[in-house]
């Protein structure tokens, strides 16, 4: 019996998850603890009463009469931390030994549910005499009860057989593979339960036919709140409508699945198509040779097994302050060996480096750093521009900036068009990060390409030519002469 809890109330407890749910005490936004059930909304209600049945039959070793959840609300509604406490319950009352995972895009997003259980068991000290917490794991040393966090940014999707399973924020997982693998473990368990809780995404994705599944499965219990979270700050709201794009903030607050891109609005990325000058002109296209009005920078994209790799080269028009995406190159994998032909990728980065002289190839070293070598030595600055948190913001801020200033100018013959309208951002704990959807064509890489030379060539325009170049921390500082010379002696 958990220390500090009268034996009758335990009993109740252990009969009941909605008894549990409503004792315990939740940080309210006033910084004050409350009883849940003084503060619980119609939303939470609805949920709690929908999975208290089948959570209470797993606990006892019984069939649930429904197996499957699919709850979907708006950001701030509390989903990770009514999920926690479900899973909390049962991993402390269950009568049997269970196996549970609770999964995300990555260990960031997995953990959100994680820290929801883990703050409840310190507000509750008579919890801890019954599920204890370890790194990403939660056990009940009695029974036998394990709670592990899975992150598709980490291997370990293969092979369980979860009594429950927990998939947070599908919408923000790209690797459908690991989802599949999640979901088809859960289905070797016929007693199990499965809660896919997340946000709406884009109707144009896999995620999106699994939640058509659910809601028209009667298999499927299927909840959807698609209205700001009622204890939501009205101006905190209209920061949010400023801060985000329309299709995002219709997303997040109001539920409201898209139908492209909810990083940038369609009418920005139409608006940075070029058009013809004159009536009966062509269309403009890429350059095919180097236009004095401009300076360039490079990114490269590279895939080494199974992926596509991208070259894109991006002019700044100084006076004009814009850019212009000058050049897009991308090279599949071999369809038998899934390996990618380096040695094209490098001709190419060497026939552009002759034909535009950029300041600059900014490429990620993660898998680059024997061809970066090669180039060096053939004369082409190679610059590293290692992915992490703070470039990933860059970038993301950095693509926004300038779609939404109008400050690019894209050939309609781009493929990085359609791949800009299928790009995401995440909120991390230090800030939004490009998520970059995959399917057969890879995953978005010239945008990623287009992403990393933008956020290296912004802080450029509308300065004065005759500047040197400066690189700290592998960005760009001031303004290049467009066709340089090469001073390595002054990198």
């Amino acid at each position: 019996m958990a220390a500090n809890l009268v034996p009758g109330l335990f009993r109740r407890f252990a009969m009941s998850l909605k008894s549990f749910a409503l004792s315990l005490e939740i940080q309210t936004a006033n910084n004050g603890l409350q009883r849940f059930e003084d503060v619980i909304a119609p939303h939470q209600i609805e949920w709690l009463d929908a999975v208290a049945p089948s959570f209470e039959a797993l606990a006892k070793n019984k069939k649930p009469p429904i197996g499957r959840f699919w709850i979907e609300a708006t950001k701030g509604c509390s989903k990770d931390s009514d999920v926690g406490c479900y899973v909390l319950w049962v991993l402390a009352f269950s009568s049997r030994p269970l196996t549970i995972q609770i999964a995300a895009a990555d260990q960031d997003q997995a953990g959100e549910t994680w820290r929801a259980m883990n703050a409840a068991i310190r507000q509750h000290p008579w919890l801890s005499g019954l599920v204890t917490c370890n790194n990403w794991r939660l056990t009940n040393p009695k029974t036998g009860s394990v709670c592990d966090v899975v992150a598709a940014d980490v291997a370990g999707s293969q092979g369980a057989r979860p009594d429950l399973l927990v998939i947070n924020e599908l919408s923000c997982i790209v690797k459908q593979e690991f989802a599949e693998n999640l979901m088809d473990n859960a289905t070797k368990m016929p007693n199990g339960i499965v809660i896919v809780a997340t946000n709406a995404g884009s109707v144009d994705s896999w995620q999106w036919r699994w939640r058509e599944t659910a809601r028209c499965s009667p298999r499927w219990s299927f909840h959807q709140y698609d209205k700001p979270a009622p204890w939501l700050d009205p101006a905190d709201l209209e920061e949010a409508k400023k801060r985000n794009s329309k299709s995002r903030f219709n997303r997040l607050f109001w539920g409201v699945w898209s139908t492209g891109s909810d990083f940038i609005d369609g009418d920005l990325i139409e608006a940075a198509i070029m058009q013809p000058t004159r009536a009966g002109l062509p269309m403009p296209g890429f350059l095919t040779f180097a236009d004095p009005q401009f300076s360039y920078v490079s990114a490269l994209d590279l895939g080494v097994k199974n992926d596509y790799c991208a070259l894109v080269t991006l002019g700044i028009h100084g006076a004009g302050q814009f850019m212009r995406l000058a050049t897009e190159q991308s090279w599949a994998p071999d369809g038998k060996t899934g390996e990618t032909d380096l040695v094209a990728v490098e001709a190419a980065v060497l026939e552009m480096w002759h034909k535009f002289r950029p300041v600059g190839v900014f490429f990620d070293p993660h898998q680059c750093a024997l061809m970066s070598q090669r180039l060096r030595a053939r004369g082409v600055r190679m610059i590293e521009y290692p992915f992490s948190e703070t470039t990933h913001v860059a970038m993301a801020e950095a693509m926004l900036q300038v779609f939404t200033a109008k400050k690019i100018k894209l050939p309609r013959c781009s493929v990085t068009i359609e791949q800009i309208r299928r790009l995401s951002v995440q909120e991390k704990s230090y800030g939004q990060r490009l998520v970059f959807p995959r399917n057969r064509a890879g995953h978005c890489d010239v945008a990623v390409a287009l992403a990393i030379a933008i956020a290296n060539g912004r802080e450029t325009m509308g300065r004065p030519t005759g500047q040197t170049l400066v690189i700290d921390g592998g960005f760009m500082q001031g303004k290049f002469n467009q066709f340089h010379p090469l001073y390595p002696q002054q990198f």
